[in-house]
């Protein structure tokens, strides 16, 4: 039975017929005095919200294996009595019962039996169990590959299932699930780093099966003599001479993308095996979207998956990788969404990046301006380990953050934020084939948080190419990103692995291509040319597949640096030179959202019917004044703006929103 389903780039559709925007925030109820729960969750429909979100940590309310403390002797772990608060509050529940949950919590979430039992930890290349060096304490990095592991999972599912299945919408108010929690090696996602163990060496060889069909296959691509898959062994690091040994080690990098979403299958499928069913599963990557987080194949059905989204805590500063982020989303999901938010800051000595207030009152908008359909807010109640949030633990009120929450959700409620369309006349994409080349080629790779020094955190093999496509990928593709935004084009991001359906409808299609392109990945970019779209390769046109063999389905352009296909065309751009890229871009029908504006401005376009709205962002340290090409009326502005005419002056870090009457 669908009790909720997901309306694509809206929301959520109830069982009543009503779309609910997903706009939410985070409250750990078993941090809090159970005391305080009803007053919090006052507070926080006081600042808009009509969703709240929990994790429900199994090593909190696991008492010893297969007995669990659910609010019989201590109320902070009365789940139920939260969800039913939650539900007399008029509110809707979003669940993230893990396994795995972070939360800042000592093991993640888990049990310590768990996170110390070797045969659950994954393996390390070298040989050892891979270990998490996170404050407070270290423990084993698990393995999605583990068989004990959802055997243990189980236990903890078969006790949680009773209660969140009573408490599904309409019945309660619980309307999504999020299946695990950052799945994708605990932030050591270095193709050679882990996973190693028994179980996933196993699982490495059931891919490699389903992959190629027969061993006599996998020898042809591989130039190997296996007599069966059981004797093949992943590379533990890269030591491949020329472009025919590749295949090996892309084969393990893309195992790596699948072990990700096969362990996200198996335990949505535990959840649907107990009756928890009927409304949208999710799943938050923590970020990165290259290799091995495969973000569009999550999402395209095999794994049960209906939304996949990417966390972001992020300063001010870093706008463009922040706006990219919401672009991507937008271009790649079926509902935009940022599953954890940064509402303040987590507390522990990690990263120089601690969010402010100002840093909130710039990115959040920033993130809806660029696409952004769906967000929680982390954390809305404060807590150990974090701070910052609207509401402390005491249920005290910051009124400066609150008031922010209150006036921004008034403004997505008042527009009907869900219901506007992105203006995308341009689709970007990522290159995923190369980033996972350059992945599969690292030898090492920096930890994310722990930073390694240079000279022993990025140690690469010598090139098999002849430039270095470690220096030539993340230039062209930061000239590219930066001339989008500078010209104010209408775009969304999205990469490679994405489906044909998600390259259609748009004008122009733009990837920095090398020599590998997987062969569905140049049909479909073909099949987008053919059928009217404009697309724009370059430096280098594709001339080999996946298994870097010869390949090409630009043939034409080793002829000529533009070629008619179909109804549309094909231009490849081989030196970076803006203005080549400004008349291919105007050639295909691609516009900026408004003319004459600075150059220093971020600016997007929504419609909804024959309405406009349009935001504007100021991403510097003084203020800017323009000429807007037609009447515009302030929607979000708060003290950002002012508005003399037909002039806008917008203060610094600012995002201001504005409608043009039809």
């Amino acid at each position: 039975m669908s009790r909720v389903s997901v309306q694509p780039q809206r929301g959520l559709n109830l069982s009543n017929g009503r779309v609910q925007p997903w706009i939410s925030g985070t409250f750990h109820y078993w941090r809090s005095d159970p005391q305080l729960w009803p007053d919090i969750l006052s507070n926080t429909k006081a600042m808009g919200f009509e969703m709240v979100e929990t994790y429900i940590p199994w090593g909190v309310h696991e008492v010893e294996r297969g007995r669990f403390e659910f609010g019989e002797k201590e109320p902070r772990k009365n789940l139920e009595k939260f969800i039913q608060l939650v539900h007399q509050a008029d509110l809707k529940l979003v669940v993230r019962p893990g396994p795995h949950i972070n939360a800042e919590l000592t093991y993640f979430g888990y049990p310590p039996r768990i996170v110390y039992d070797p045969d659950i930890v994954a393996g390390e290349a070298s040989g050892a169990l891979s270990v998490h060096d996170a404050a407070p304490k270290a423990f084993g990095n698990l393995s999605y590959a583990s068989t004990k592991l959802y055997r243990e999972t189980a236990l903890w599912f078969d006790a949680l299932a009773p209660i969140l299945k009573r408490n599904l919408h309409p019945e309660g108010p619980i309307v999504a699930l999020q299946v695990d929690n950052e799945t994708g090696y605990y932030f050591r996602p270095g193709a050679y780093l882990m996973d190693y163990s028994p179980d996933s060496i196993r699982w490495y060889r059931t891919f490699l099966e389903r992959r190629y069909g027969t061993v006599q296959a996998l020898n042809d691509t591989y130039g190997s003599g296996h007599s069966s898959f059981d004797e093949i062994t992943p590379p533990r690091f890269f030591a491949g001479e020329t472009l025919k040994d590749l295949p090996y080690y892309l084969d393990w990098s893309r195992y790596k993308e699948w072990q990700i979403n096969e362990s996200l299958r198996i335990i949505g499928g535990m959840w649907r095996e107990r009756g928890v069913d009927g409304i949208p599963f999710f799943q938050n990557f923590y970020g990165p979207t290259d290799s091995p987080y495969n973000t569009n194949e999550a999402e395209q059905g095999a794994y049960g998956l209906d939304v996949v989204g990417l966390d972001d805590y992020q300063r001010k500063e870093v706008f463009r990788t922040t706006a990219r982020k919401a672009a991507y989303l937008a271009g790649s999901s079926r509902l935009p969404l940022i599953p954890e938010f940064g509402s303040g800051c987590w507390s522990l000595p990690l990263w120089e990046n601690t969010m402010t207030l100002e840093d909130q009152r710039f990115t959040t908008p920033l993130l809806f301006m660029f696409g952004l359909k769906a967000v929680n807010y982390y954390m809305l109640v404060e807590r150990d380990r974090w701070m910052g949030s609207p509401l402390t633990s005491e249920n005290k009120i910051r009124h400066a953050y609150f008031d922010f929450y209150r006036h921004w959700n008034a403004f997505l409620r008042k527009t009907g934020f869900h219901e506007w369309d992105l203006q995308s006349d341009l689709l970007i994409l990522a290159n995923y084939d190369t980033e996972r080349l350059l992945k599969s080629l690292k030898a090492v790779e920096s930890h994310p948080v722990h930073f390694l020094p240079e000279e022993l955190g990025y140690a690469w093999s010598p090139s098999l190419f002849h430039y270095r496509l470690e220096e030539e990928h993340p230039r062209w593709s930061g000239n590219q990103w930066a001339y989008a935004l500078k010209r104010h084009l209408p775009l969304r991001c999205s990469d490679t692995a994405a489906s044909f359906e998600k390259l259609r409808g748009h004008k122009a299609a733009w990837v920095v291509t090398f020599e590998m392109m997987e062969k569905k990945a140049q049909e479909n970019l073909r099949r987008f040319a053919e059928e009217g779209g404009t697309l724009i390769l370059g430096p280098l046109a594709p001339s080999l597949d996946e298994h870097a063999r010869a390949f090409s389905c630009f043939k034409e352009l080793e002829k000529a640096p533009q070629a008619r296909l179909g109804r549309g065309k094909a231009v490849w751009i081989s030196q970076w030179n803006e203005a080549t890229v400004e008349n291919a871009l105007q050639e295909a029908g691609i516009r900026p959202v408004m003319d004459s504006l600075p150059g220093d401005l971020l600016a997007t376009r929504f419609t909804r019917g024959e309405k406009e709205l349009f935001f504007f962002a100021n991403p510097t340290g003084r203020s800017v004044e323009f000429k807007a090409d037609r009447k515009l009326m302030p929607l979000y502005v708060g003290s950002d703006a002012r508005q003399s005419g037909d002039s806008l002056l917008l203060h610094p870090w600012s995002v201001t929103a504005w409608e043009a009457p039809s």
